[in-house]
């Protein structure tokens, strides 16, 4: 076998090898799953009990449902905070669009309005639900709500984390969150009820609509963001009870 036929074969393994390599990355850095109750989708549910609330995608609140699927997703990679888009409670409903995801498919976003079309104000509970988990993701899962056409950056807006485990852990986060550019305060999940947030929502009026938006994200600037959470799956639910 001559010189030059040898080199061939040696920079064709190491091609072989490279190519291997990069699809192993590539797999690993796509590993981590969100989804709903309807496998492949997230879900909301509007539960009434003697009132009538609807939900609808729609800026002109048209084709009201008691159910909307959004896409779930297969491919999300670590994020923070500060790398959100700021108006992205008003692009998810500018087009109409169920489950429209980034660019990039770094995080997950979902618009709706809240309807009531009873006689009178409704009252109502608003839980997103964990149905299951592969792995172990809760830790460096985050869950923003907003409501109406709030900035990301609107203090007003909730985000929900798992609680860390002390106070070294906290000011592991904070200053982790700071070198990111974004410091922001979390509410704890409701792990024992298996519940990421419960809100309550007071005196929807009479055909009254409620815009909210969730935000799902891997906080990449927690410490918990290691590659041991690479292939975790988390199956969530969001319902609405009327009353």
């Amino acid at each position: 076998m001559d010189l030059r036929w040898q080199k061939r074969l040696k920079v064709r393994r190491v091609s072989t090898i490279a190519i291997i390599a990069s699809l192993l990355i590539l797999s690993l850095f796509a590993g981590f799953t969100i989804y709903g109750n309807k496998v492949g989708n997230f879900v909301i549910n509007v539960n009434n009990d003697g009132v009538k609330l609807s939900l609808s995608i729609h800026d002109d609140l048209s084709e009201p449902t008691d159910r909307l699927t959004f896409s779930g997703m297969a491919q999300i990679s670590d994020i923070t905070y500060s790398e959100l888009p700021e108006d992205i409670a008003i692009k998810e409903t500018s087009k109409g669009v169920q489950g429209e995801k980034s660019v990039d498919h770094e995080y997950l976003a979902f618009s709706f309005y809240l309807i009531n079309y009873s006689s009178r104000a409704v009252d109502y509970d608003m839980d997103l639900n964990l149905i299951d988990t592969v792995g172990d993701p809760l830790p460096i899962i985050r869950v923003m709500l907003i409501e109406g056409d709030r900035n990301v950056s609107d203090l007003s807006n909730r985000i929900y984390a798992k609680a860390e485990n002390d106070d070294a852990a906290r000011q592991y986060l904070k200053d982790g969150l700071e070198r990111c550019g974004g410091v922001y305060e979390s509410e704890d999940f409701d792990i024992e009820n298996k519940r990421l947030f419960s809100v309550q929502g007071k005196d929807l009026g009479v055909s009254a609509a409620q815009k909210y938006t969730v935000i799902l994200w891997i906080e990449g600037c927690d410490k918990e963001c290691t590659n041991e959470r690479l292939g975790s799956r988390v199956k969530m639910q969001l319902d609405i009870f009327g009353y």
